[in-house]
């Protein structure tokens, strides 16, 4: 590393330390408005959180399910409420999706979020998602994994159309890029078997039936 990339690492380094002193004082503080009832432990979380999400989306999606734990019963939308509030308003340029880029990251997210990625013994990538009550694995490259990934993306931004929220759709070009990361971020997963229609699991065999409702036959002793 030269003397100038150096100097730049430090310099973000310092930007960080900032960032985080900033946003630990406001939360621990009782600043934040809605986290009142949180426990030290919780809004240390929060603090993390926050910086995670305003310098790291990718690693912020992994940590946010790691701490899960730490905020008992809250779920998870409700924990990213919180957080988007703090970025939206200690950093309000982080707070929409202004670029390509952004929205490609947050797309990521999302993935890593809401689906556990893995791949096959070819390298295939898959997600495994829950829909509809349900547990489905879906290839990241189909049709199907895409309509989920943009489903979520359009839970989570809206805009007022009419005077009612309207789901927001993040463009093709940016999905397309998103999902050639997240089949790399699959590859990078555990590998196992895709079971399609027949699966032995725990001395049972369960058996698809085909039907709207996902619902299997199981077979056991």
């Amino acid at each position: 590393m030269t003397e100038n990339q150096n100097e730049k690492s430090q310099r973000a380094s310092d930007d960080l330390s900032a960032i985080e002193k900033i946003v630990r004082q406001k939360i621990m503080e009782g600043q934040i408005p809605g986290i009142e009832h949180l426990t030290e432990e919780q809004r240390a979380a929060l603090v993390e959180l926050a910086v995670l999400h305003y310098r790291a989306p990718i690693r912020y999606a992994i940590r946010l399910k790691e701490l899960k734990p730490v905020f008992g019963g809250i779920a998870i939308p409700h924990i990213e409420r919180q957080v988007k509030k703090i970025v939206e308003v200690e950093f309000p340029a982080q707070g929409d999706l202004g670029t390509d880029d952004a929205i490609v990251e947050e797309l990521i997210r999302i993935a890593k979020r809401e689906a556990d990625l893995w791949h096959n013994e070819y390298k295939f990538g898959y997600a495994t998602v829950e829909r509809d009550g349900h547990i489905e694995n879906l290839d990241v490259k189909k049709q199907d994994f895409q309509h989920f990934l943009i489903d979520k993306f359009g839970e989570e931004w809206q805009e007022e159309v009419d005077g009612a929220m309207q789901p927001k759709y993040p463009p093709e070009r940016c999905v397309k890029q998103a999902l050639y990361h997240i089949e790399n971020h699959a590859r990078q997963g555990d590998e196992r078997d895709p079971r399609i229609r027949i699966a032995a699991y725990q001395g049972e065999l369960w058996i698809d039936r085909g039907t709207p409702d996902w619902s299997a036959i199981v077979i056991n002793a």
